[in-house]
Formats: C-alpha cells, sequence, structure tokens
C-alpha cells in the first residue's frame, strides 16, 4: 500500500516546503539529486511553515530569455522549440487569463486593473511568473520565457530567482534583431487565426504562409488581418519598444547576463539553425 506525504511546492534541490499537497512516496523515491537549495518566503510567498527537505534532479534543464521587437520572429522559434525540443513556453496572456478565470487573488487584482484601464504593476507580474516557474519545475522540460521580462524591474526580480534557484547558470539571453523595414514588412503581412483557442500567426507570402489561402493549417479556421497592424501603427509601437528595449539590454548587461545577438531577418529555417546551434538543446529533449 502507498504511502503519503503532504508537501509543498517542488523546486531543484533540497527545499523548505510547507505540508500543504499530497504525493506519493514512490515519486519521491524517483527523483534525483544534484545541489543543495534554500528557497526563500518570499519566492514561495507561503508564510511561516514548517520545512521539509526533498531532492529534483534539474541538471538538463536549459532556460531561454527571448527579446526583440514586434515581428521580430520570437513567437515563430518558440513554437519551433516547443515543438523539436519538448520546450515549455512562457506567455504571460495566457498566465493572466487562467488566474482570471479561476478567480485567485492575483487574477482578481490583475481583472480589476484591466477593468480600470490601469497597467498592471512589475511586481504582479513578476510573482505570477516566479509562482508560474515554480508550479513547473518537475516537469522535464526546458523553459522559453518569450515577452518577459519587458521591464528592469522585471529582469532583477527573475535574476534573484534564477540565482536563488540555482538556475542562473542555465539562463541564457537572446536578443532578436532585425531592422525596422523588415519588421513593418512582416507586421503589415501578418495574418492570424480567428479562432481564439488556436490564433496561430502567418504571412502573407514566403515560408510562413499557409497552405491554403486565409485557412488556418491547425483548425482549418479562418485568417484574419488585424487591424493594428498598418504601417503608422506598427512604427509607433516600434519607437515605443525602441525605448524599453534598451533599457532591458542594459539591465541584463549590469546584471552579468551575457546577451547572444541574433540576426533576425532572416528566413526562419536561417534563424533556426543558428538559435539552434547557439543554445545546443540537450538530445535527451527532443521529442519521439
Amino acid at each position: 500500500m502507498s504511502k503519503f506525504l503532504f508537501l509543498g511546492v517542488i523546486v531543484k534541490g533540497f527545499v523548505k516546503l510547507p505540508l500543504v499537497l499530497l504525493l506519493s512516496c514512490s515519486l519521491i523515491k524517483s527523483i534525483e539529486t544534484e545541489k543543495v537549495l534554500n528557497v526563500s518566503n518570499e519566492i514561495l510567498n507561503v508564510p511561516n511553515y514548517e520545512p521539509k527537505e526533498i531532492k529534483v534532479n534539474e541538471d538538463s534543464k536549459t532556460y531561454l530569455i527571448f527579446v526583440g521587437a514586434p515581428c521580430c520572429g520570437k513567437g515563430t522559434m518558440s513554437k519551433l522549440f516547443v515543438e523539436k525540443f519538448n520546450f515549455v513556453q512562457l506567455s504571460t496572456g495566457n498566465l493572466f487569463r487562467d488566474h482570471i478565470s479561476r478567480g485567485s487573488d492575483i487574477g482578481k487584482e490583475i481583472e480589476s486593473i484591466i477593468k480600470s484601464g490601469g497597467l498592471v504593476s512589475d511586481e504582479i507580474v513578476s510573482k505570477m511568473v516566479n509562482e508560474w516557474l515554480i508550479s513547473i519545475c518537475l516537469e522535464d522540460k526546458s523553459v522559453i520565457l518569450d515577452g518577459y521580462p519587458r521591464t528592469a524591474i522585471q529582469a532583477q526580480s527573475l535574476y534573484e530567482y534564477m540565482k536563488k534557484s540555482g538556475n542562473l547558470n542555465k539562463t541564457k539571453v537572446i536578443h532578436f534583431e532585425a531592422s525596422e523595414e523588415c519588421l513593418v514588412n512582416r507586421a503589415c503581412g501578418r495574418l492570424v487565426c480567428k479562432n481564439g483557442k488556436c490564433q496561430q500567426v502567418y504571412s502573407v507570402c514566403g515560408s510562413q504562409a499557409p497552405k491554403v489561402e486565409m485557412i488556418c493549417d491547425n483548425c482549418s479556421g479562418p485568417l484574419i488581418k488585424r487591424v493594428d497592424d498598418s504601417v503608422e501603427t506598427v512604427k509607433k509601437r516600434l519607437a515605443e519598444y525602441s525605448a524599453q528595449e534598451e533599457a532591458l539590454l542594459k539591465s541584463f548587461c549590469e546584471l552579468g547576463l551575457n546577451v547572444i545577438h541574433l540576426e533576425a531577418s532572416r528566413e526562419a529555417a536561417d534563424v533556426f539553425e543558428e538559435l539552434n546551434a547557439l543554445v545546443k538543446p540537450k538530445v535527451g529533449s527532443d521529442k519521439k
């Protein structure tokens, strides 16, 4: 008969955890040991609990931070790495929607802010992302952070989390670089699946074009062009992003994180080949 222990959130190393979740002892025996890690109450956001220690192996994990302007190709590369190397991709938008639908404390706060027309604070976003990172730590998957961090404050928060969790040396920042002309052309030629559950992105021409004109390859839903994908609107978004990106990249440098610059104006296949060589995903992460 299987015995059970009440355990909390599990992360790499020996972790002090609250007696919260129910977990079979047989699972604990299968978890390998690597390093000893003490995760602070602040990161776990669990006040005053009795600690327990548990061993977890994250040796094969890689954390990729994708940085780049709209239409630089981050989403395309994220999709390829998820499909080919079994990565898991962070989507802050999906996290927002999940917390709101579950009615969590964070979700209620986010919903109230959005309804009032305000911006969700760096503190709330970082707290939400940290909790997500902890929740997936037992999955045998590397991680892509696409769209986070967006600010220097968020970068600092992520740095502290990675440092305390022992994953700083497994974290790589990839900066996708492309000319304004390239980005504008991509945005103005962008098509999106109208199906809210799909929202696959395509291009009107080239390797990213749908197999059937204006029909989604994934769900066969209709493709549409976003209203805000006009030349004027796109250039305005790029100008706003440029100032934000400069501060973010400066923050990474000040934190001592190496930023790898990737020429992203080429065809997706060429960008993927170079990114694959730079990142060198573990062979064991390949999907069978």
